[in-house]
């Protein structure tokens, strides 16, 4: 490990920044050098500014920590008197303190440490200090929390606070002490500095040890001591015994590699012995076997005789069933000729017949066509006429405009009447009602809020499959298809919306995934929509669900909705307007009549549904009210 650089910013007697870099002269041509200065002029700093950068703590503040001592920070606060933090100088925001170092691994890091006061004031609150890592070849920040930095730049530099404050840098006042000390007290301050203390210990572990095993070693001896041995003699005499049981051994042995050899011989004899009977079996098997099949070899030898002459009967059979084939086609075609025959003579009789038909008609057009030229004549003038009609009913409307105008003024005072009007409108008969005769009641249709209603036809997709709608690529064109049909169709039901984007992309079935996706779409699109017993109509830009008075209607040049398509509040328009015609009518009528204007000639359940459900919205909005079994529409309205 080298150190490269360090940089200071605020800390103790340091104000503002300060670099030491040891790449540039006159450091880096010194062999060696020394810090000097009077008291108080930062020499310590720079060595605390190093173990810091390296560390995060410093000897010096360590050893004023165990006094325990807490001193003043700022207005508010109190640290520890051992608090390395403190080392920011007095008047400050914040400081730092940077090394560039060569790590065991060759690659050059940064290692900084930051404290700061709180929003970097200098009456702030002390902030908990930070440590960072900086590969400078690569410009990566190590990751890692404080400790996973602290651990890798520990690695980095192959010592830890430890060895590196008794190897690199003496803790102040350290080395005084030891040119003071006596004989004693240098080998305790020694110990200290270099860390050999382990050694006493050691030393007094092996010293246990030994006495240990010495105490041992005196008792295996006294053990010894009680033994009885042999004298000379006996151990001769006994090594004569051993030489004689040697030979009896080996002679022994001799005797067995003989007997294991005549072992040998009859294990094998026995094995041959047992093979010949084996093989005699088989023998005897295979005989048997061949007699067995003498008819199967006659046979085969009359089959491989008679092989020369197989393709020949093949090709026999074969012209044979060729010549019953075309003795078929021979029949079959004999009959077609027949059926031909009689063919042609019924097409010439039909062909005779045509003929004089033809001239009968030529005669009887010839005769016509003067009638034809006259009915072109009165063509031209019917053209003309119906143009005349249609300038005629333009100014009807116009007639029925001021009619309705005036007729407000009548409605006002038939109000003031209404309970006698209820009373003698149902003395009306039904078909007088009805009527479509009542030339009133078409005028009022005329200029009525009833328009045509125009379905969004969107251009169809050309996809393979249903996964395409879940392609990340054609989100964007589905937010566009729902914001088309609802700008043209507004209001429309969530239930049509979704069939019409759906339709366009040819999906039949709505899934799990696909509701969900379309749901997920459906919400990142901006759009005013409406909730009515959970009946999700929604609204395009233009339209204002609290004014909107209008329905629509079926027209020969439309498309029906079904009924459960048509929003709650077109019902209820709708209702409000027959309402303001027939001025009162029982629920069933009012169902008939509501159900017949948005063009159903049947009365299902479904559309009774609908037709009810959109009545109860108008009474629950306060637009009618029940009387008598009859429904009538409120006077502000």
């Amino acid at each position: 490990m080298k150190v490269l650089a360090i940089r200071i910013k605020n800390l103790a007697s340091l104000d503002g920044n300060t670099i030491i870099d040891f790449t540039q002269p006159p450091l880096s041509t010194a062999g060696i050098f020394a810090i000097t200065g009077p008291t108080g002029a930062g020499k310590s700093t720079i060595l605390d500014a190093l173990c810091l950068a390296l560390y995060g703590k410093t000897p010096r503040y360590l050893q004023a920590k165990e006094q325990g001592i807490e001193v003043r920070d700022g207005k508010m606060g109190f640290i520890n008197q051992g608090d390395h933090r403190g080392i920011l100088r007095d008047g400050t925001g914040e400081g730092y303190s940077e090394v560039d170092f060569i790590g065991v691994d060759g690659n050059s890091y940064t290692a900084t440490w930051r404290v700061r006061r709180a929003r970097d004031k200098a009456d702030g609150l002390m902030q908990a200090d930070t440590i960072e890592l900086k590969n400078l070849q690569t410009g990566i920040n190590f990751p890692g929390r404080k400790k996973e930095i602290a651990e890798e730049i520990e690695r980095l530099i192959g010592l830890n606070f430890e060895q590196f404050t008794r190897s690199v840098l003496l803790a102040q006042g350290d080395f005084a002490t030891f040119l003071k000390a006596n004989k004693d007290e240098k080998s305790s301050l020694l110990e200290k500095l270099t860390g050999t203390q382990v050694y006493s210990e050691i030393s007094k572990k092996i010293f246990e040890n030994h006495k240990i095993q010495e105490s041992i070693l005196h008792e295996l001896n006294m053990r010894r001591d009680g033994i009885l041995t042999l004298t000379p003699e006996e151990l001769i005499s006994l090594d004569e015994k051993i030489k004689s049981a040697k030979k009896l051994i080996d002679s022994k042995q001799l005797e067995i590699a003989e007997c294991d050899k005549e072992i040998n011989w009859y294990q094998l004899w026995k094995r041959l012995g047992e093979n010949v009977e084996k093989a005699a079996k088989l023998v005897t098997e295979a005989n048997e076997i061949k007699n067995k099949a003498t008819d199967r070899s006659t046979l085969l030898e009359l089959v491989e005789s008679a092989q020369p002459a197989r393709k020949l009967i093949d090709q026999q059979n074969s012209i044979t069933n060729q010549l019953g084939k075309k003795n078929e086609n021979i029949v079959t075609v004999d009959n077609a000729i027949l059926e031909l025959n009689g063919q042609q003579q019924t097409a010439n009789v039909l062909l005779e017949t045509a003929t004089n038909s033809y001239a009968e008609y030529t005669e009887k057009y010839n005769q016509a066509k003067p009638l034809l030229t006259e009915a072109r004549k009165i063509d031209v003038t019917l053209n003309e006429k119906q143009e005349q009609l249609i300038d005629a009913g333009n100014a009807l409307k116009i007639a029925a405009v001021n009619f309705l105008q005036n007729q407000k003024i009548v409605e006002i005072l038939m109000k003031k009447l209404q309970p006698e009007v209820i009373k003698e409108s149902e003395n009306i008969p039904l078909s007088l009602k009805n009527s479509d005769q009542l030339e009133v009641v078409k005028l009022k249709e005329d200029t009525s809020l009833k328009t045509e209603y125009k379905v969004c036809n969107l251009e169809i997709v050309m996809s393979t499959t249903s996964d395409d709608f879940l392609q990340y690529g054609n989100f964007q064109k589905i937010r566009d298809q729902i914001k088309t049909v609802v700008e043209t169709e507004a209001p429309i039901m969530k239930n049509l919306l979704v069939r019409r984007v759906l339709t366009a992309w040819g999906i039949a079935k709505l899934g799990i995934r696909i509701n969900a996706q379309f749901e997920q779409l459906l919400s990142e699109v901006d759009l005013n929509k409406t909730d009515v017993d959970g009946n999700i109509v929604y609204w395009s830009e233009h339209l204002n669900p609290e004014d909107y008075s209008g329905f629509r209607v079926y027209t020969n040049n439309g498309q029906k909705r079904d009924a459960e398509d048509i929003p709650y509040i077109e019902i209820s328009n709708a209702v409000k307007e027959i309402l303001i015609h027939q001025i009162s009518l029982p629920l069933d009528e009012l169902i008939r009549e509501t159900s017949r204007l948005f063009g159903f000639a049947r009365l299902g359940t479904n559309v009774e549904t609908a037709m009810k459900n959109g009545i109860f919205y108008s009474i629950k909005k306060g637009y009618i009210f029940e009387k008598d079994g009859r429904f009538i529409i409120h006077d502000e309205l």
